[in-house]
Parts: structure tokens; sequence; C-alpha cells
């Protein structure tokens, strides 16, 4: 495999990106991601795809193996500084102990947030599922939920990242 640049995993989509030619949705429709994952994830943004959008990224730029491998270890030392990062700035007063801290705020959800505050305060809502293509902002909308039912609902919330699972039988 040939040496690693130094460049990091949202220079490198970018990189990838042109040199296939492709406008973001140009690869975001062959990736079957939204147009805005992709611009989120080469501004470096949003957090590092989970590993089926690594896989239809990577399909969709038609990297070579060498360039694949170079690409999931972009991502997974992107994710390794992004995990210790958050890590580093949760705490009790700024994103209520064990959630993590956004990186951005939440715009324009109000009418989501309202709805699922809604199904949440039912009696008869065991689960709920938040489910969309990737970037679109699942994850922030949920922790916005918990971090409003906290502040305003005192209820206990606890955040489970499930990303770094590879075995579906450990959930």
């Amino acid at each position: 495999m040939p040496a690693m640049d130094t460049a990091d995993f949202a220079s490198l989509l970018r990189q990838y990106r042109r040199r296939s030619g492709l406008t973001q949705e140009e690869l975001a429709e062959r990736a079957g991601i939204s147009a805005g994952a992709v611009s989120l994830m080469e501004r470096g943004i949003t957090l590092i795809p989970q590993r089926a959008t690594l896989d239809m990224l990577s399909t969709a730029l038609t990297l070579s193996g060498d360039e694949t491998a170079i690409f999931f270890e972009k991502a997974r030392l992107a994710r390794l500084a992004d995990n210790a990062v958050e890590a580093h700035v949760s705490s009790g007063d700024v994103g209520g102990g064990d959630l993590p801290i956004p990186f951005t705020p939440l715009i324009g959800r109000e009418r989501e947030q309202a709805t699922l505050l809604a199904l949440l305060g039912r009696d008869t809502t065991r689960l709920l599922t938040l489910t969309g293509p990737a970037g679109v902002g699942k994850t922030r909308l949920a922790l916005e939920l918990a971090a409003t039912l906290r502040r305003e609902q005192g209820q206990d919330v606890v955040f489970v990242g499930l990303i770094p699972i590879r075995e579906p039988e450990r959930i």
C-alpha cells in the first residue's frame, strides 16, 4: 500500500470526488446518500460516516484497493480524533453529562422536534426510531431531543453510541 499523505478525511474525500469528475450531487446520487451529507463530510463539519456509508462512497468513487484502504484508514483516524475531542469536551454544564456535545446548532427542525417530543410524551411510546438517509441529521435531532428532555422535563437520558460496534449480537 502506498504511504499515506497528510490529508485529512474531508480533504481526501474531496480529492477523490474531484479526480472522478463528480459534483457533490453526482457523488451523493451514485452513493445513495444526500448531497448535504457529502458537503458536510467534505467541509469536516459532520461526524465521520459509518462503515456502510464508507463502502457506498468508495464504490461510487471507484477507488482501487489501495485507495480504499487509505480512505478507510483516514476515516478511522478521524473517528478516533473525534471521539477523543468528544470525550474531552463532555461536561454536565455544557452538554448534559454523558450526551455528546454537537458541533453545530440545530436549525429549522422545530416542527420535527415538537412532533417527536409529543410522541415521546405518550405513555404508549416505548421506542421511537428515527430513520432516513445518511447525513440528514437523525443523530443531531436525537441529541437535541435528549438534551431537551433532560433540561426541561428532568428525564434521565443516556447516550449509547453504536457506531464502534461491529458484531450485531453485542447490541
